[in-house]
């Protein structure tokens, strides 16, 4: 009796945390909105600051989770090209939080309540899967990005995925790097609990997933940077950072 009464209290105390933590994750979202949405009205570009509330946006964002990051690896300087695996929308958080960064997402998050709006402004380039012309622009837009000295943040996977391991590379930033001859920083990101992870490709299971992570009492990141890979051979270079991205993959606080 007793192992169920403490059972249900903590379910309480879950259900609790999670309702107050979303209140002040969308008081949160509704702010940093505004903020985003004068600095786009006052024509500011993305690298006279809009970054910087989106980092203060994530590190708000895991601090109200209860999340706690791991860092392993120098941070790339600005102007670098991040290749990440990506297991779950927690995962820009977690990397705006330690580098401020552009981010390349696939239009469907455009159209996610509150975060679709504010993906939008705070400067995230969208593509299309499966459209080349989608590609071609979010290739010139990410160019663009690079040459003005922008962090731009790529997972090259295209989608999450639970693991173990990665999904094969999408080519197409590996091309772009070797034409522009600009070294990658391969980035290992791991969460604590596999569940923690969210890798739902149809979106479907969204709320009931973000409300768990707020019941809990703290959700544990690993981030891992590589040394940038000069960049080559377009291949070759995939390969390499996949097999970095690989290799360097463990749970938070493992040997």
């Amino acid at each position: 009796m007793a192992l169920n009464g403490g059972a249900g209290a903590a379910g309480i105390a879950g259900r609790v945390r999670a309702l107050a933590r979303l209140g002040f994750l969308a008081g949160g979202a509704c702010v940093t909105l505004g903020v985003l949405g004068l600095r786009a009205r006052k024509r500011q570009p993305p690298v006279d600051g809009t970054v910087r509330v989106t980092q203060l946006w994530g590190r708000s964002m895991l601090s109200l989770l209860g999340v706690e990051l791991e860092q392993e690896g120098p941070r790339p300087p600005p102007g670098s090209m991040v290749v990440s695996n990506h297991r779950s929308y927690l995962d820009i958080p977690a990397l705006v939080s330690l580098v401020p960064s552009l981010f390349v997402a696939k239009q469907e998050v455009g159209r996610w309540p509150l975060l679709g709006r504010a993906a939008d402004l705070s400067g995230t380039i969208f593509v299309r899967r499966d459209d080349r012309w989608s590609g071609a622009r979010a290739a010139r837009a990410i160019r663009r990005a690079l040459r003005r000295r922008q962090t731009v943040t790529i997972f090259p996977e295209g989608t999450t995925f639970e693991g173990p391991g990665v999904l094969p590379f999408d080519p197409g930033c590996f091309r772009l790097a070797s034409l522009m001859r600009m070294p990658v920083v391969p980035v290992a990101l791991e969460y604590g609990r596999a569940q923690d992870a969210w890798t739902d490709p149809d979106d479907g299971t969204f709320v009931g997933h973000f409300l768990e992570c707020l019941s809990q009492r703290k959700v544990r990141v690993r981030v891992a940077f590589g040394a940038p890979l000069e960049a080559g051979d377009p291949d070759e270079l995939r390969l390499r950072a996949q097999r970095w991205i690989e290799a360097h993959l463990r749970r938070p606080g493992a040997a």
